[in-house]
């Protein structure tokens, strides 16, 4: 392992850049190269120009995914956002459908909740960051939903259990938003593996790497074939996606020009990115296991508060939160301006009145239903937040370093009147 994570880390050990430049997520694509020249010397890059599906190098990515993760079928999209979009509309949701989800997540889940012609319905967040399970029952028997779009923001894994048992209980259709939990397991199986379907992200931000794009993965041949057809699939190049299914054709005839199509689809060279990024997935969750752990050990605990892990969790961990919940909101401010001054990109994620992932920031969202009065826990949460990325390039040297400058701002806003 250590062999391997050092060849992943790719960084020398001794050498101290700067904030700005450690901070700074990169990926090293030099051992895919092979892979992204096949397809430049193709002039291919379009997924369908192609007969077989077993020589487009999308239709191949889905099947990597698929024999990594365990599903049945897979279709790769030009980002999450869209796979989100399609996951929902392929489970037959309805113009004005209520959908529930976590008050805490990107803007990408109530987004593409409204655009798909739902309703948002928002459910606080615990201690862990991660959904309110009794809350999320409170708000099922008050607003009867059929749907559900658990987002496991920043990694933060529920009772999967619970959740489970809730959704069968209620007949809830649930689809899981893996954008930041690919490689994060509940009580060892990857999450994602819970709901009808799952969606996961390859934007640069992700543990898998490809600028942008998406992977909508299901069990479902219907969800699968909807979607397919909703991506931007037509006439007969449902043929050129991997699937083993007995009675595949009768269901092609089914959707078959009967599924308005949008254009979602993803390319080739995108593709080609990602196929050693899976391989290797569980060893870059390790690299970050270890770089948190260092980085969690050396700072002042006594002063922050950090989110409690469920023990039927493992983690990924690239990035960190913790809550300054005994501090000012001016000492909040101060904090985070020292530290981005330094050149690290840390937030307070309740302080920007534009931050995409605060609730009440949502406009588009019909203020009845995200009046902070009515989520006084995720409110009290988010507030005093603060969010950091750990780059898997950061070094030993220079996680040490963030340690430092992390627990010297800390010393100056203490000495705030």
């Amino acid at each position: 392992m250590d062999s391997v994570v050092d060849e992943l880390a790719g960084k020398d050990q001794t050498i101290l850049r700067s904030p700005k430049d450690y901070m700074f997520a990169t990926t090293d694509f030099s051992q895919d190269k092979g892979k992204i020249n096949e397809v430049l010397d193709s002039g291919v890059l379009f997924r369908y120009h192609h007969k077989n599906p077993d020589d487009i190098p999308v239709a191949q990515a889905e099947k990597a995914f698929s024999d990594t993760f365990g599903f049945k079928y897979c279709l790769a999209v030009n980002s999450a956002s869209s796979g989100l979009l399609l996951s929902l509309l392929a489970a037959g949701l309805q113009e004005g459908d209520q959908v529930l989800m976590p008050a805490f997540t990107f803007v990408a889940v109530p987004s593409t909740i409204t655009l798909a012609g739902g309703k948002p319905v928002l459910v606080e967040i615990d201690d862990t960051y991660a959904i309110n399970v009794d809350h999320l029952v409170e708000q099922i028997e008050k607003y009867k939903p059929k749907f559900f779009m658990l987002s496991y923001m920043r990694g933060a894994i529920p009772d999967m259990d619970r959740i489970v048992e809730i959704c069968e209980k209620y007949d809830i259709t649930m689809i899981e938003d893996c954008a930041h939990a690919l490689g994060v397991k509940w009580k060892g199986t990857q999450v994602g593996k819970f709901g009808q379907s799952m969606v996961t992200s390859f934007q640069s931000h992700k543990i898998c790497d490809a600028g942008e794009g998406g992977m909508l993965a299901t069990n479902d041949i219907d969800v699968f074939l909807k979607a397919a057809f909703l991506s931007g699939c037509y006439e007969s190049n449902i043929r050129k996606h991997i699937i083993d299914h007995p009675e595949k054709e009768e269901k092609i005839k089914e959707c078959l020009n009967k599924i308005p199509p949008y254009n979602l689809r993803m390319n080739n060279l995108s593709a080609a990115l990602l196929f050693r990024q899976f391989e290797i997935l569980e060893d870059k969750c390790e690299r970050h296991r270890q770089l948190y752990k260092m980085i969690y050990d050396g700072i002042d605990k006594e002063r922050l508060t950090f989110p409690k892990t469920n023990e039927n969790t493992t983690p990924c961990l690239d990035s960190m939160q913790f809550g300054m919940y005994n501090y000012t909101i001016e000492q909040r401010k101060a904090f985070q301006k020292d530290l981005n001054e330094q050149g690290i990109p840390i937030s307070v994620i309740g302080l920007a009145q534009d931050n995409a992932r605060v609730y009440f920031n949502w406009k588009f969202i019909d203020p009845e239903f995200r009046k902070p009065e009515d989520f006084p826990q995720t409110d009290n949460l988010i507030k005093g937040m603060v969010d950091v990325r750990i780059p898997f390039s950061l070094s030993e040297t220079e996680g040490l370093d963030l340690v430092k400058r992390i627990n010297k701002a800390l010393d100056k806003i203490d000495e705030m009147e």
